[in-house]
């Protein structure tokens, strides 16, 4: 009986130990993983194609920019940035994002011909968020909203913070739909969420 007492003891000291590895193991590995920050959608190099689906430019650059990114924080269930990131844990900043998004010029926003931007364009969206806290950062780079073809263009970029070299990115596109204007084009945004970030 003693015996057996020693035994469980010896064991229960093993698992106690085997324990505390794994915790200072795991805390160091989390430790060593780059935090994720979501910085928002950029609307900064965007245009609106289609004047009818667009009829006040004035009042989406004011208002519906800054609408858009809200949402997503809001609507978190849906928008689910932790699954987004593949990150338990993702901090948000939105306050670089509405700055540069304040700079829009709401009398160039809405054309009717085609409309792209380039990988270099993206760049210089990206050197905006530079130094704008630590590890990687994520910000969606809009290339258009496209009534016409009822799709949003935009480039999902996960890069480094620090220095600004992307890590992903790829265009890519997403279907617009839902009740409303804000819901509309917010869908679209969703369905590109979806897909993830692609190299």
């Amino acid at each position: 009986k003693d015996k057996e007492i020693s035994d469980c003891k010896r064991l229960m000291k093993k698992i106690v130990i085997a324990l505390f590895a794994s915790l200072i193991f795991f805390t160091a590995f989390a430790q060593n993983k780059p935090t994720v920050t979501w910085f928002g959608v950029d609307f900064t190099k965007a245009k609106m194609i289609g004047k009818k689906g667009f009829r006040e430019p004035k009042t989406i650059q004011s208002y519906y920019l800054r609408k858009w990114n809200e949402e997503i924080l809001r609507q978190d269930g849906k928008f689910n940035l932790k699954i987004y990131a593949k990150k338990g844990k993702v901090l948000t900043n939105l306050d670089v994002v509405n700055a540069q998004n304040d700079k829009v010029d709401a009398d160039q926003l809405v054309i009717s011909e085609k409309y792209s931007i380039t990988e270099g364009d993206v760049q210089s969206v990206v050197s905006n968020y530079v130094g704008k806290g630590s590890g990687n950062g994520i910000v969606m780079v809009v290339e258009s909203f496209n009534k016409k073809k009822k799709k949003a263009y935009i480039y999902p970029v996960l890069f480094d913070i620090a220095s600004g070299n992307i890590i992903k990115m790829k265009k890519q596109k997403g279907k617009a739909g839902g009740m409303g204007f804000r819901n509309y084009w917010i869908g679209a945004i969703f369905h590109v969420m979806r897909k993830g970030i692609k190299k």
